[in-house]
């Protein structure tokens, strides 16, 4: 929730987003930054 309040905040404040920040939405790149070490110690405890 709060990776897309940000997106959401960004273009209440500008009116518009970029074709980056669509691109980083839709890919949920800052999501996958924030939780690899999650991912990685999950994938650890399957094998």
């Amino acid at each position: 929730m709060e990776f897309n309040s940000k997106y959401l905040a960004k273009f209440l404040v500008e009116g518009t987003l970029t074709r980056k920040d669509l691109l980083d939405f839709y890919m949920g790149d800052d999501v996958r930054e924030k939780y690899k070490l999650i991912e990685k110690e999950i994938g650890e405890m399957n094998g």
